[in-house]
């Protein structure tokens, strides 16, 4: 045992198989308050062949939950917290000459260093161009989802190929190493933004290790590419903060809930703001920011998802998928299929083959 009462195998932490094949690094909570080089250290050698991972499992102390780490590239740091705190944690991050990018899906979180504060749904950057760190608190009480991208200068000029003279200050600010405190603006966060942060939330390891590092490799740099767009735009540094509390964020996701068990004949928007106790306006404004679609556009990607499965695993008639989906009429469902899709069910049908 470590000194911290973390298991090690022959003198390295325990690992441990996640379904998908893939091999966690099991590592103490507390290694989060510290530097991405600490991570680095200690999954240099660890049996990990398609990506380092490393997972920190709540200490019962503080609560429940993991946080997980993905070594993406040399440059490319990925955590994802998924907790919920009996106790506050505070993380405090030394300089390390990156730009962080942390996008909260639930909970609340406040940069000591700064006014920023988020409740629900939202983001902040924070650029290290000196030698003094920061801190944030994640408070207790609530469920907390969050990815943060830590990102070097050489993600940007190396590997996604841009040239730093045209970006943002606060991303220059890291390559010029200028010196004195960190650089923080709160994000904006859209609806592309915030369906690529889902989707590496919702990852789950549901692809095979190999093909791990290029998926959520590719969804930081689409997170990335947002960011910088946004930046450029006059005022970006000054957003305004989010306006959705954690009861909201909670309404949204029994919303979401209900319709994905209920997608072939789901509920109208009035009854379904009475189900989650929220009113119409609100619903629809809340669900579209943060699951970045509409209530009616995520109904169809339930019922699109659920037909290309039943077209390639079962011998059902179109006509027969139609109607189990929601739809009158099989010309319907040909329809929003080809247009969800660009191509007719028949066509998949005879890909899947």
């Amino acid at each position: 045992m470590a000194a911290d009462g973390t298991p090690k195998v022959d003198g390295a932490y325990e690992t441990e198989l996640a379904p998908n094949g893939a091999r966690w690094l099991i590592a103490p909570f507390e290694l989060l308050d510290g530097s991405i080089t600490d991570f680095v250290s200690i999954t240099q050698e660890a049996p990990i062949e398609s990506m380092a991972l490393v997972r920190m499992r709540v200490p019962p102390r503080l609560g429940r939950g993991v946080a997980d780490y993905y070594r993406l590239s040399e440059h490319l740091h990925l955590i994802l917290f998924d907790f919920d705190l009996d106790r506050e944690f505070v993380v405090h991050v030394p300089d390390d000459g990156m730009l962080k990018v942390r996008i909260m899906l639930a909970g609340r979180l406040q940069a000591l260093q700064s006014d920023i504060a988020i409740d629900g749904v939202g983001g902040f950057l924070e650029a290290y161009p000196g030698k003094i760190g920061s801190s944030y608190r994640i408070e207790a009480g609530a469920p907390a989802k969050m990815v943060i991208l830590n990102c070097a200068p050489e993600f940007f000029s190396e590997e996604m190929k841009l040239d730093w003279h045209n970006l943002p200050d606060i991303l220059r600010a890291i390559f010029e190493r200028r010196g004195g405190v960190p650089m923080a603006a709160q994000a904006r966060l859209g609806p592309d933004l915030l369906r690529a942060a889902n989707d590496i939330m919702r990852f789950g390891g549901d692809f095979p290790p190999h093909l791990q590092r290029a998926y959520l490799w590719s969804k930081c740099s689409e997170i990335a590419s947002y960011v910088i767009r946004q930046l450029e735009q006059p005022g970006a540094g000054n957003q305004p903060k989010s306006q959705l509390s954690i009861r909201d964020i909670n309404r949204v996701h029994e919303a979401r809930d209900i319709l994905t068990d209920q997608f072939r004949r789901p509920p109208a928007i009035p009854k379904l703001a009475r189900l989650v106790g929220l009113n119409q306006t609100k619903l629809k404004a809340a669900f579209k920011l943060v699951f970045g679609m509409t209530i009616n556009e995520f109904t169809i990607k339930c019922r699109m998802e659920r037909a290309t499965e039943l077209l390639a695993t079962t011998n059902l008639s179109i006509a027969e998928i139609a109607h189990a989906m929601g739809y009158d009429h099989p010309a319907n469902f040909t329809h929003a299929f080809r247009r969800y899709f660009g191509h007719s069910p028949s066509q998949l049908r005879r890909a899947a083959g």
